[in-house]
């Protein structure tokens, strides 16, 4: 259980790669106050540097060395400055500080500041990072689940983490001097060397370096023995590209864990989560679900074998829903067949059918495309537009109807023609698009697609949206549903979808299918093979 008591930090937790899937996590440790020196590692630049080798000769004076430079005089005195200041020179020449910088192009600076440092509860070390402060995470909580508030105030970002609970029986002992400048060495260290995969082989841990130049380990005069029960805010995901063995096959899914402070991975922060993983319930069933997100479940070697054997199974489906004849109607059979293999999958693993709506509204799309190409429209959109001199040109033009109110009677005299029931997003077409629909075969717009058919089916006797209409006058309704959930489903926020849901819009969406392309329809459950 959380312990609610604990604080929850957030500094700002990054990932070592792109990953595909990921799950926020918290991650309990130990917080101690300590008084530790803060690394920099400070780099003279080309003209400090040259200043400086012209001072271990004997030249002190900027009007000295400005000539033997070619800088300016007042700039040679700015750059002594600098280096009187950062203490590599004195007033008799180089200093030592300035040597070993001059020698080594960098060097190490410290400054002893008050922070915190990081234990871990299970194995008792002290994690390679220090800060100054303590960054709070926003959160609030619902009942037993607490959720995360990320993001900015404008682009707020809200999220329901796993966490590990402290062990029940923390036996460690607090942080020696040694174990904070170890802890502080190592992040300077990780900060030059830059990322480490938290597979590479970890034995220079043990490692220590006999001692910081300029540090006293002495001058750690205060380490705080109250503790602190914290939180990390952390990241668990998998990596967006996944590696092959020598065969060319994918290698078994694998997951990581980030760092909290937003640097370099921790290895042994990796250790314990992947231990933890073993016999915490909640956090591996977590994992398991981040894994069969990305497409992997038993049985299978990968997402794309489990997409492979869907998409033969959504074939055969498709030809039992529709017979073979499907297949004559091209566009329509792709879309169907993409939304199947969508929906086969969604069956076994039920959080992937929030994209099913979206999927049915290119099942639509595709169906009104065969129609705008079997029964071309023609000049149809004029009835929405009106002919008028354009004043940029000065010759005739069309311009699309100004009132709402004239454009909408034109599509209730259409609908009532076909004995349709007009709905308010029919009713809401701009006229513009379906001219974009009708003469630039801009398919994307699904609403001026119909709009632009139901019009030209009021004056075509034989167009297949009088048979339609006449079947079910509630067809535009039906429309509407799948259109209106499919928009919804294809942003970020939009409202969940539950599979129940789908089925009984993918029912609605085989019945319009079949009906325009006069095709029989068996509208059951998919069976597996």
């Amino acid at each position: 259980m959380l312990n609610s008591d604990a604080s929850i930090l957030n500094f700002g937790p990054k990932t070592a790669r792109r990953w595909s899937e990921h799950q926020y996590l918290l991650f309990p440790a130990l917080a101690y106050r300590v008084t530790a020196p803060r690394i920099r590692n400070r780099r003279l630049n080309p003209l400090q540097k040259a200043v400086a080798m012209l001072v271990r000769t004997g030249l002190l004076e900027a009007n000295e060395i400005g000539p033997k430079l070619d800088i300016h005089e007042d700039l040679a005195f700015l750059i002594l400055c600098e280096l009187k200041q950062s203490g590599y020179i004195t007033h008799t020449g180089l200093s030592e500080s300035g040597r070993e910088a001059l020698q080594s192009d960098s060097v190490l600076s410290y400054e002893w500041v008050s922070g915190f440092v990081f234990q871990n509860p299970w194995t008792g070390k002290l994690l390679p990072r220090f800060v100054e402060d303590l960054n709070l995470c926003e959160h609030s909580y619902d009942k037993s689940r607490v959720t995360l508030h990320l993001g900015t105030e404008g682009k707020p970002y809200d999220t329901r983490p796993v966490w590990l609970d402290f062990p029940s029986e923390t036996q460690v002992s607090p942080p020696t001097a040694e174990d904070v400048l170890h802890a502080i060495q190592r992040q300077s260290r990780q900060k030059k060397t830059g990322q480490k995969s938290p597979y590479e082989d970890e034995g220079s841990e043990l490692e220590i370096v006999a001692e910081i130049s300029g540090a006293k380990v002495e001058q750690i005069t205060e380490i705080d023995p109250k503790v602190r029960y914290v939180y990390l805010t952390t990241i668990i995901y998998l990596a967006d590209k996944l590696e092959a063995d020598h065969e060319g096959r994918k290698a078994p899914p694998e997951w990581f864990v980030g760092d909290p402070f937003g640097h370099a991975e921790i290895p042994e922060l990796y250790a314990t989560v992947r231990e933890c993983s073993e016999t915490e319930a909640s956090l591996k069933k977590s994992i398991d679900r981040m894994l069969q997100r990305a497409g992997y479940r038993p049985g299978y070697e990968g997402l794309r074998e489990w997409e492979e054997r869907a998409t033969e199974d959504a074939k055969r489906s498709i030809h039992r829903a529709f017979t073979s004849s499907i297949d004559g109607f091209e566009g329509v059979s792709k879309e169907l067949v993409a939304f199947e293999a969508k929906y086969i999958m969604a069956l076994d693993l039920p959080e992937r059918s929030d994209g099913l709506p979206r999927e049915l509204l290119k099942v639509l799309e595709s169906v009104f495309i065969w129609c705008i190409k079997s029964y071309p429209p023609a000049e149809i959109w004029k009835r929405v537009f009106f002919e008028d001199r354009n004043r940029r040109t000065g010759k005739m033009d069309w311009f699309p109807l100004k009132y709402k109110s004239d454009y909408q009677e034109a599509y209730r005299y259409a609908a009532k023609e076909l004995g349709l029931n007009p709905t308010q997003r029919f009713l809401n077409t701009k006229p513009s698009h379906i001219r974009s629909v009708v003469e630039f075969d801009h398919h994307s717009k699904l609403t001026a697609s119909i709009c632009g058919q139901i019009m030209y089916a009021a004056e075509v006797e034989k167009h297949p949206l009088r048979r339609v209409a006449e079947e079910n006058p509630n067809l535009l309704e039906l429309i509407d549903a799948i259109t209106s959930t499919g928009g919804q489903a294809g942003h970020a926020g939009g409202t969940k979808v539950t599979l129940e849901e789908c089925k009984e819009l993918r029912s609605d969406c085989f019945s319009i299918v079949a009906s325009i392309l006069e095709l029989p329809l068996n509208n059951s459950e998919r069976i597996h093979n």
